[in-house]
Parts: C-alpha cells; sequence; structure tokens
C-alpha cells in the first residue's frame, strides 16, 4: 500500500490516506484490539498504534509510560511484568493492553500498520526507564523485535518515532523497512533525521503543517501525514497544502 498521493497535487478532490490515530481514539478505547477492528471496519487505509516493551520484553500497544493514565492498573509500563500490563483495562472498556501480535493479527492484512516506537524500555545502566531518547542501541533490541512479529503478517508497514536513535535503530536492523519521523517542532532535526535515515515521509504536528513545509518535504521526495486531526476543518486545509494522508481521531474528518 502506497500513502503518497499524485505528487502534491492541490485540488481538493484529491485523495488522502485516513490513518487512524490508536485506532480512532476518539471513537474506540485507543490502542485496543476493538479499536484495530474498529479503524478498518470504519474504513481506515492506515491503523497507527504505539508500541513499547513491558518489563520482560514482551512488545505491547499503549502510549503513555504510566499505565495509571489510562488503566485501571499502576506502575510504568518498562517496569511491570506483562502479565499485568496485559490484563489492564482501558478507559473501563472492558478491553486490555494488546501484544503487537495480537494487535497485527486484528487488523484486516489490506490496511496499513504506523507503527510508532515510543520507549525502548527499562535501561539497566541508568535506570531512567521514561527517558525515551537514549542512545541507538537501546532501541535495537525493540526494533528487532518489532519487525519480527510484524514479519509474519502481510500488512504494509511503517516505522516512525519522535527519536532519531529509533530510527537509526531501526534502520540498522532492516535496511528497506520505511520509516517516518515525528515532530512538533524543531523543523530542521527532523528533515535531518529523514535524509540520514532514508525516511519516506514525516509526520508533524498539524501545527507545524503549512505551505512552506508541504513544500520542503516535497523538494526532498517525502510524504507529509499530519496529526491529529480531529475535525473536518482540518482535513479540508491540509488538502489544499497537498498533504498525503491524515493521523486522525475518528473517520468523521473526512465528512464534507
Amino acid at each position: 500500500m502506497t500513502l503518497t498521493t499524485d505528487g502534491g497535487d492541490t485540488d481538493d478532490s484529491n485523495d488522502l490516506a485516513l490513518i487512524a490515530h490508536q485506532g480512532f481514539a476518539h471513537s474506540y478505547p485507543p490502542n485496543t484490539l476493538a479499536a484495530m477492528r474498529g479503524a478498518a471496519d470504519d474504513g481506515a487505509d492506515m491503523i497507527e498504534i504505539d508500541i513499547q516493551p513491558c518489563a520482560d520484553g514482551e512488545i505491547v500497544v499503549f502510549h503513555d509510560a504510566s499505565l495509571g493514565s489510562t488503566t485501571d492498573a499502576e506502575g510504568l509500563v518498562a517496569e511491570t511484568d506483562c502479565e499485568t500490563v496485559l490484563d489492564a483495562e482501558v478507559h473501563d472498556s472492558g478491553e486490555t493492553v494488546p501484544t503487537l501480535d495480537a494487535a497485527m493479527a486484528a487488523i484486516p492484512s489490506e490496511v496499513g500498520v504506523n507503527v510508532e516506537l515510543k520507549s525502548p524500555g527499562r535501561s539497566d545502566d541508568t535506570g531512567d526507564d521514561r527517558s525515551a531518547n537514549g542512545r541507538r542501541e537501546r532501541w535495537v533490541p525493540l526494533a528487532e523485535r518489532t519487525l519480527d512479529v510484524c514479519s509474519e503478517y502481510d500488512n504494509s508497514i511503517l516505522l516512525s518515532s519522535f527519536h532519531p536513535p529509533a530510527l537509526a535503530a531501526a534502520r540498522e536492523v532492516d535496511a528497506t523497512v520505511p520509516l517516518a519521523v515525528l515532530f512538533a517542532d524543531a523543523v530542521d532535526r527532523a528533515f535531518t533525521a529523514a535524509r540520514r535515515y532514508d525516511c519516506v515521509g514525516i509526520n508533524p504536528s498539524i501545527g507545524r503543517t503549512d505551505r512552506a513545509l508541504v513544500e520542503r518535504a516535497r523538494a526532498k521526495g517525502l510524504d507529509v501525514n499530519p496529526y491529529t486531526v480531529t475535525k473536518p476543518a482540518q482535513t479540508a486545509r491540509l488538502r489544499r497544502l497537498g498533504v498525503d494522508g491524515v493521523i486522525a481521531d475518528s473517520a468523521s474528518v473526512l465528512d464534507s
């Protein structure tokens, strides 16, 4: 699956890839199996999920460092055993935190998956599990395990991260896997990372997405998929700018 449009045509009729942020987080319990299935049913071209390892190394689909932010469990994901993490209920929904493998199995093969590398997990040398930048080598085990899991499925895969060391690790593990840089600021740093790690795209915050940014990306052959789109009016503006896709909290952002 390609997420590119026709090279930046700014006509309002151009197609946009609809990328379901955490499986359409406004419509379903985010990053859950219900969200994976619901987003696919709602017509998502790609589903964005957040991953990190729990204490015993199992890769789980969860956004925050702390379980207490959105579940009935407590503690840092990186310091908590997998059984506890997987039993944690998300937003009193009856849905629990899934493994990456379970999430991939729930997503139809024709729907792409944007896997965001959130955190490399526990650091034995610093003891700081919440520091998600770190060194490239801290991310390599996560990149290896992630790509091993994803290779068992036929979905198109895009790996993304806010953290250049994560992108460096992914590129070291796989010379061809598509990568995208996430950023909310430090635009020059993002473009440097995109060039250095041979990324196919950039995923900027919606507030950073303007015509100059899109034109700069076009000149470098990069797709542009802004996050997080919540309103049709935002989609209309982004269409006019000629972005390739929108990372959205619900399918309704395409409503005219």
